[in-house]
């Protein structure tokens, strides 16, 4: 597979003088894996190498945390990548940071506005994940460019987040800003860019073809769509990655999730329910393995006490792992990988939802915890205390 890194002035000059079938944008390897498995869909449509461009864009608080080796379909796939530079938090508001954003939606329009005029040759599948990445527009600003191709945005499964309601979905998006000390102009700014987004989207939606790709679709709970999901599935086969994990004998996934970074419960709290979950465990004659959250630091859980586990030290999807660690059940609180869980490999998935809000003071997603539970309770065994998991503890 020839995987070359471009700037944005190669970008746009490999596009006018190649046929490129695809341009995806990425920040985490869930989505990675979500590229990997429509190429592997496509690939196979087209019956030929699949030319593509993967735009890795940095997470908002911890920078790039994937880079080119997490993209491991390697079947007929010619594939490029621009690393997108993050933005800088001292730029002068009113003269960069204002100036940059018309720019760029001065671009956008004019790149809609071409799409509608010109009546592009190629399909041009532009994939990111739950939402339409509208900065791709500005590629279209291009009129060779606009010429050539026609546009498809695709939307990929973001996990959870695909599935929550439109008000939950934005509650979820808030706690970003509330983990961050914005500045007034910033947190104003954000809402009107936000908006004209929004009013670029209802644009997208009237005039360009839109695919959604996502695992599930939701009705009174979630139902499979089976078809993307057995494409997830055969990509993930295919990978050869060292988890650097030698298990033997039964075990139990846990998979942890940063609610004392997030101000949810206090950080002693959340030890001292990791540790009696663990010890419970233990009783049981199963030595558990951790799948941290990458948020949360190394050496988190280093000083538990009287408990017997190991931590998974790597940047791996659990999907990719738990094939490879064959677990008895996964234990976790709300991630999309106790849903995967199930999906993917019909492995018990538990939630420790219940227990842990009552630990917790917390209030502010009772809508949307809520309503994970009602979602995926068809997949999601969830518990209102630590031995309830032990009916799941036996093969």
């Amino acid at each position: 597979m020839n995987m070359v890194k471009l700037d944005q002035d190669e970008l746009f000059e490999y596009l006018e003088n190649n046929r490129i079938d695809v341009i995806a944008v990425a920040i985490s390897s869930w989505h990675a894996l979500g590229i990997d498995a429509f190429l592997y869909d496509i690939s196979k449509k087209y019956k030929r190498k699949v030319k593509a461009l993967v735009l890795i864009i940095p997470h908002q608080r911890d920078g790039y945390i994937i880079s080119e080796k997490d993209f491991q379909y390697r079947d007929s796939v010619d594939l490029k990548f621009e690393f997108i530079d993050i933005p800088l938090n001292n730029q002068n508001f009113i003269q960069e940071r204002v100036p940059n954003f018309i720019s760029k939606y001065i671009k956008m329009f004019s790149g809609l506005r071409n799409i509608r005029s010109h009546d592009g040759i190629n399909d041009l599948f532009l994939l990111s994940p739950h939402l339409t990445y509208n900065e791709l527009l500005i590629y279209f600003n291009n009129k060779i460019i606009s010429s050539k191709y026609k546009p498809v945005f695709v939307l990929i499964d973001e996990g959870y987040a695909s599935y929550v309601s439109k008000e939950n979905w934005n509650s979820l998006r808030s706690e970003v800003s509330r983990e961050e000390d914005y500045s007034i102009l910033d947190t104003v700014s954000s809402k009107i860019f936000r908006s004209v987004d929004y009013i670029i989207s209802i644009i997208i939606l009237r005039s360009i073809k839109v695919e959604s790709r996502f695992l599930l679709n939701v009705e009174s709970q979630l139902t499979m769509n089976e078809n993307i999901c057995d494409s997830y599935k055969e990509v993930l086969k295919l990978r050869n990655n060292d988890l650097k994990m030698d298990i033997v004998g039964k075990t139990v996934l846990i998979i942890s999730q940063p609610f004392s970074e997030m101000d949810i419960i206090p950080l002693m709290t959340e030890l001292n329910l990791m540790q009696s979950l663990i010890k419970f465990i233990n009783k049981n004659g199963i030595k558990p393995i951790l799948k941290p959250h990458p948020r949360e630091k190394s050496d988190k859980y280093n000083d538990l006490k009287d408990c017997d586990f190991e931590v998974i030290e790597n940047n791996f999807p659990v999907e990719e792992i738990i094939p490879k660690l064959n677990p008895i059940c996964v234990i976790g609180y709300t991630s999309t990988a106790l849903l995967n869980s199930k999906i993917f490999f019909d492995v018990n998935a538990i939630s420790l939802l219940d227990v842990m809000l009552s630990k917790s003071d917390d209030k502010r997603d009772d809508d949307s915890n809520g309503e994970f539970k009602n979602l995926t309770g068809k997949y999601v065994n969830f518990v209102d205390k630590i031995e309830d998991i032990k009916k799941y503890l036996t093969d």
